[in-house]
């Protein structure tokens, strides 16, 4: 089952991209959306940095986070998180990525000094390729980010993984539960999860 949970998933993204293909091709056509960032977002060619350097000791000397806000209101709370963050540890490298465009054009805004692109779509081939070319030390999701794949695939690179600001609706809550074996192994992949309150 761990083999084939990534290709089912890779079989449902692209029944539903199939589906939302009309939609999707208006847009391109019509407003121009899409059509510098379908290789960020179909093939996972996110931008290339090398491997974090390591002390003779074997510590690494700096960080590299990378750090997912799906849109503006995601991005504006990371403000004070990166923030905070720089001030106990300068020498982090962050990276920043977000799924829409209103969310790109913000961090673009707020964060010119740090590197800002598109969140892959959920496939293996995207996912595993971001990974690779950004090679973080650690990955940071915002609110409740939960992508199987990209998560599966965080997981098995051996970066370490956190989510923060998370938060759970009732009609999430709902919905989750019907894959609730999923979630389990979800939950189970991250290093910290940080909850807005007890009830989530």
């Amino acid at each position: 089952m761990n083999r084939i949970l990534p290709w089912l998933l890779n079989i449902l993204w692209c029944s539903v991209l199939l589906a939302a293909s009309p939609v999707l091709l208006f847009r391109m056509l019509r407003h121009g959306k899409y059509r510098h960032s379908w290789r960020e977002r179909l093939l996972g060619e996110l931008p290339q940095f090398s491997p974090i350097q390591s002390s003779p000791s074997g510590d690494s000397t700096t960080q590299r986070i990378w750090f997912h806000a799906v849109s503006v209101g995601e991005i504006l709370l990371l403000e004070s998180v990166i923030e905070e963050l720089l001030t106990r540890q300068p020498d982090t490298e962050i990276v920043i990525s977000a799924t829409t465009h209103t969310g790109l054009d913000v961090a673009r805004r707020r964060f010119p000094e740090h590197t800002v692109c598109c969140f892959p779509l959920d496939f293996t081939w995207a996912v595993r390729r971001a990974i690779q070319r950004v090679q973080p030390t650690q990955i940071v999701l915002v609110e409740l980010e939960l992508w199987p794949n990209f998560i599966l695939a965080a997981a098995e690179s051996g970066v370490w993984l956190g989510l923060i600001n998370g938060r759970l609706g009732e009609r999430s809550f709902r919905g989750y539960s019907k894959a609730a074996w999923l979630m389990r192994r979800l939950i189970r992949s991250f290093d910290l999860l940080a909850v807005q309150n007890e009830t989530y």
